[in-house]
């Protein structure tokens, strides 16, 4: 009806030389929800085409793919992207993981005494496929336990499918990971799977906490810097008591023994309002990348060719 309408005057334009980035992207989003994949992957591609230094295209492309069940052509897209940084099928020493969306924990195990908590962000995604993250898990034989927060506050009041509130959650990862002979523990969050990673981080005696774009501070006190999310961010003050969402107070105890590494783009204003509130603290090393003003902060590492090498060394043990 009207949405085909829509996108078929965009087309017309498109053929006569004028349309604009943004209504290409809104039209080629329109295509993807009405089920016209290859319409939505040819605007994409113009998109491509218009910026190419603009690496969203090439990853909104991949998850109208990844959607569509496309999955192979969705990798061999991404690979453009950081085709020199992700470890190869030769280095892999364990499967990867089948990712389910629906499912809130996944786990895929190796056969060494580590493991890592991979938290996603209130997309329920990070910025890559989650088959192609795990290669970098799967090159260290890690165990890889990949969380989805589907109530979006940032895992605070726990994971419905594990137990009913934190406490319980934090039992029951406690236990799951008990039983599978773990002995040490990383944690990983995306975005606002930061979070998740530095407070269950905190909490369950991780030696080592990474966070790309995390936030730091749940408590107001950037909000007048950070102004992103405003509704999710009223219903996290709503929803979680203030204890709780303070993880800037676990980050600061000088009780805490993990390592902490945030990655985040030193032009992105919120993400390095959020890195520089925690800068000095003892075991936090902010890693600002130089040049870069965007939130995918582990994308663009992947894309220098730098993410391998960076989580090679933070995987290390000490």
């Amino acid at each position: 009806g009207d949405g085909r309408a829509a996108v078929e005057a965009v087309e017309r334009a498109l053929a006569a030389g004028g349309a604009e980035p943004e209504v290409l992207e809104r039209a080629a989003r329109l295509c993807d929800a009405l089920g016209e994949i290859d319409r939505s992957l040819a605007l994409f591609g113009e998109l491509m085409r218009l910026e190419p230094s603009r690496p969203r295209w090439v990853l909104n492309s991949a998850r109208v793919l990844q959607r569509a069940g496309r999955t192979t052509e969705a990798e061999l897209i991404l690979e453009t992207l950081y085709r020199n940084d992700v470890p190869p099928d030769a280095a892999l020493r364990r499967p990867l993981i089948q990712d389910d969306p629906k499912r809130e924990l996944q786990i895929v195990r190796g056969s060494s005494d580590t493991a890592v908590l991979v938290f996603m962000g209130l997309a329920d995604q990070l910025v890559m496929p989650i088959p192609m993250f795990d290669r970098y898990l799967a090159e260290h034989d890690f165990t890889a336990v990949y969380l989805r927060d589907h109530q979006r506050l940032l895992y605070l009041t726990g994971m419905p499918s594990l137990a009913p509130d934190y406490a319980g959650t934090l039992a029951k990862l406690r236990g799951m990971l008990d039983a599978l002979g773990v002995r040490r523990l990383i944690t990983v969050g995306n975005s606002a799977g930061g979070v998740g990673a530095i407070s269950y981080g905190i909490d369950m005696g991780a030696e080592q906490i990474i966070g790309f774009g995390s936030p730091t501070t749940l408590i107001g006190k950037l909000k007048s810097v950070d102004h992103r999310a405003r509704a999710f961010a009223d219903r996290l003050y709503r929803s979680v008591p203030h204890e709780q969402r303070d993880i800037e107070a676990k980050l600061r105890d000088p009780a805490r023994k993990a390592r902490v590494d945030l990655f985040y783009g030193e032009g992105m204003p919120e993400d390095r309002a959020h890195a520089t509130q925690v800068e000095g603290v003892h075991g936090v090393t902010l890693r600002p990348l130089a040049g870069f003003g965007g939130h995918g902060s582990l994308l663009r590492l992947a894309q220098e060719g730098r993410l391998r090498a960076e989580l090679g060394q933070l995987f290390a043990k000490r």
